[in-house]
This record gives C-alpha cells, sequence and structure tokens, in this order.
C-alpha cells in the first residue's frame, strides 16, 4: 500500500505554504486523490504527487510562470507522459532575454521541448556536442564534430 499524506503536511515537508499547493491543485497542475464526500474535500497526496510539487517548486523558482507549467503539463498529458513524476527537467535560458526553453529528458534519452514555439522533440544545439545517456542514467558527452 502507497503511503498518502494531507495536504498541509505535503506542504510542510517540502517548504512550500500549504495555499501554494491549494492553489497548484485548482489550477491543475497536479491532480492529487481526493475525498469530495465531506463538507470539505480531503486531499491525499502520494509519493508521485509529492515528487510533482517537488518539481513544480524547483521549476517555479527557476522562473518559470504557472502558465508556461500548465502549457508543459497540457502537452506531456496530451503525448501521454506522466508530466513531471518521472523525468529530468532543464530550464534553458539566454543571457539578457526573457525567454526561456523548459526541456524535459526522458528516461528513454529522448529531450522534449515543453514551452518553446515548436513543443516537441528538441535537438540539442551543436555547441553542446554529442551525448549519449546509458542505461544506468549517466551521460556521456563526445566532442562536437
Amino acid at each position: 500500500m502507497t503511503s498518502t499524506m494531507g495536504l498541509r503536511t505535503a506542504a510542510r515537508r517540502l517548504d512550500i505554504p500549504p495555499m501554494t499547493v491549494s492553489r497548484w491543485i485548482k489550477a491543475g497542475l497536479v491532480r492529487p486523490k481526493m475525498d469530495k464526500s465531506g463538507y470539505r474535500p480531503k486531499i491525499y497526496i502520494g509519493q508521485k504527487e509529492l515528487r510533482e510539487l517537488e518539481n513544480l517548486r524547483r521549476l517555479r523558482n527557476c522562473g518559470l510562470s504557472l502558465q508556461e507549467l500548465r502549457k508543459a503539463m497540457t502537452y506531456l498529458r496530451g503525448i501521454g507522459h506522466n508530466p513531471l513524476s518521472t523525468g529530468r527537467f532543464f530550464v534553458l535560458a539566454h543571457d539578457g532575454q526573457r525567454r526561456k526553453r523548459l526541456v524535459k529528458l526522458c528516461e528513454s534519452g529522448e529531450a522534449l521541448d515543453l514551452i518553446g514555439k515548436r513543443q516537441g522533440q528538441l535537438m540539442i544545439p551543436a555547441f553542446l556536442g554529442e551525448f549519449e545517456i546509458r542505461p544506468d542514467k549517466t551521460a556521456i558527452q563526445h566532442e562536437a564534430k
């Protein structure tokens, strides 16, 4: 059986204000199980939702707006991905520009651009060189040709 916790416990564990967690749930960024039979809905946050909340906090700290995150979540759900509980996330920004890219590096090694003008598979720019993702999830960078 998976362990669950309430909203306040999860917020305290992640050092996020409970109202922030509540807003993220209302915005649809995280979809925990809910029991709506009582006066107030009881929210059950499991390990998957806890990982999603942690990733949301990190991405917000990198300067991404809720609108950008909602766009990324909608895209990921649309292609059948579990939005924020799997994979690794990177925020790429150019010096002096406000525009950012949110990239999800999937467990398969595929990189997805989540908020760029052309959402979808991302080709890593040549100046980074080529890299290979090993089964143990380490990356090897090869020199650019």
